[in-house]
């Protein structure tokens, strides 16, 4: 088989989202349009407070009337600043670090649709922006994902669990949301989502923004964060296909149709084939058949191989080769020898037995009656078989006598009989026979003295047998005709 070069295009994974598991991630859906600060819980389903908790977390909408102060919770003017939501009319908004109460925190929890299921990854995601009218921000914003519900000791942090979300750096962007991620292997259960900064302010990073124009002290006295598109969704981490692909066949002699095998990883599907110098040249089955090459060379061929997380393509050059069959070789009897005609190699076959080579020379001497053919290979290992050549010691079971000589063999238009014991027969029947044994042509000779010449040109080319006789003399030889 030919070696072959293969040539791969590089991928790299995506990532198949799957349903979020957050209901009402976005805010979108609320009881009533707000009035004014604090009313998350219970406005916004399934949305509420953390247990225990003495914080009141905000909903700002897109659909508030004119309000004025604190109370000004539209979208996208509010107190805290100019913010647009990430994505919808609506989003949450919360107190991580705030001057007038120490320490205080806020949080807002909502129970998942379905609980993680373990050995899962899990993509844990959130939209962050700092209110463009704060005077502070702070790092550690977080996300945690439980098997309970944890409770806030009052208006202080919850702050003996480990999110799985955390803001490594201050988070001080006025102009865009921020997004706030991580995988998670999940241990299985967990079934809760809580929202909220889990450090103490002594773990945080503070950073003071001067220049605030807020007139709300829950702008101008804190660090104070909205909330958009909460996601908690499992993910297939989904390989691209490794293309890889065989054939029944990839060098052979003589025009066929061959199929193909799609051998390819990471189980793609879709497949394009490309099959130069074929008919058909394309096909988008997994293992075409019936790929026919009626042209003689070496051809190319394609697969690109593809999956929801890319494609791969593999071409492997002259990766089948058609070769031309030889001419079929002649052969040639002379001596009781059968020859071959020039080839590259040989293999002589009896047709009552062709799975025995006979030989594997330019020439075979028969040793038993049959019809012999040979095959010829060229340099590209192919063959083609010659005409069958029959050779018979006997026609009709009358033996050879070797006193009748003929000339010449092969012969053309005439052949010349001469007996060798110079007898005078007054009449004889000349009959020739073909390979078969069959008779084709009769002859009655008078006055035969010695010698006898009769026109073949009729006969086709092969090998014949010419028997001389009268009721005396029974003489028989074998000959070979050439072309007309």
């Amino acid at each position: 088989m030919k070696s072959f070069y293969i040539l791969c295009l590089l991928f790299i994974s995506n990532i198949v989202w799957a349903q979020n598991l957050v209901p009402n991630g976005s805010f979108e859906t609320y009881v009533n349009c707000p009035t004014g600060n604090s009313q998350l819980a219970g406005n916004v389903p399934p949305w509420q407070n953390a247990p225990g908790s003495g914080t009141t977390p905000d909903y700002l909408n897109a659909c508030v009337a004119s309000l004025t102060g604190c109370n000004n919770v539209d979208v996208p003017n509010n107190f805290a600043g100019y913010v647009p939501a990430f994505e919808g009319n609506g989003y949450a908004g919360i107190i991580s670090v705030y001057t007038a109460c120490p320490n205080c925190r806020e949080y807002f929890q909502t129970q998942l649709t379905a609980p993680l299921v373990a050995n899962q990854t899990y993509n844990l995601s959130m939209r962050v922006r700092l209110g463009s009218w704060c005077t502070y921000a702070a790092d550690k914003m977080g996300m945690y994902v439980s098997t309970t519900l944890p409770m806030q000791p009052g208006n202080q942090p919850i702050n003996f669990v480990v999110p799985q979300v955390v803001a490594s750096t201050v988070t001080k962007d006025t102009t865009q949301w921020t997004l706030l991620n991580a995988k998670y292997v999940a241990l299985g259960g967990e079934q809760f989502v809580t929202i909220g900064c889990f450090f103490d302010n002594i773990a945080l990073d503070i950073d003071t923004i001067p220049g605030s124009l807020a007139t709300c002290i829950l702008a101008n006295s804190a660090a104070f964060y909205f909330i958009d598109s909460v996601i908690v969704e499992p993910v297939n981490i989904a390989a691209a296909p490794q293309a890889a692909l065989s054939s029944s066949d990839t060098l052979w002699c003589d025009k066929t149709c061959i199929d193909f095998f799609d051998l390819s990883q990471n189980n793609p599907t879709s497949w394009t084939w490309y099959f130069q110098g074929a008919s058909p040249s394309t096909s988008t089955d997994q293992n075409p058949t019936g790929i026919c090459y009626n042209n003689y060379g070496s051809f190319d061929v394609t697969l690109v191989a593809c999956n929801a997380a890319g494609c791969d393509s593999l071409f492997l050059d002259d990766f089948v080769t058609e070769f031309q069959l030889p001419l079929p070789p002649t052969i040639t009897y002379s001596n009781d020898t059968l020859y071959a005609s020039m080839a590259n190699a040989y293999q002589w076959y009896n047709t009552n037995n062709i799975n025995l080579v006979l030989s594997t020379n330019n020439y075979y001497l028969p040793i038993v009656d049959g019809n012999y053919f040979v095959l010829g290979f060229d340099s590209n290992g192919c063959s083609t078989p010659s005409a069958t050549f029959g050779f018979y010691t006997s026609i009709n079971n009358v033996a050879i006598n070797n006193g009748l000589h003929i000339f010449p063999s092969p012969a053309n238009d005439i052949l010349h009989l001469q007996l060798m014991d110079q007898i005078n027969l007054s009449s004889a029947q000349i009959l020739i026979y073909n390979s078969l044994g069959e008779r084709v042509m009769e002859v009655m000779a008078s006055n035969f003295i010695s010698n006898v010449d009769i026109n073949i040109s009729h006969l086709n080319s092969g090998v014949y047998y010419v028997q001389l006789k009268n009721n005396n003399y029974n003489y028989i030889r074998r000959f070979q005709k050439l072309e007309k």
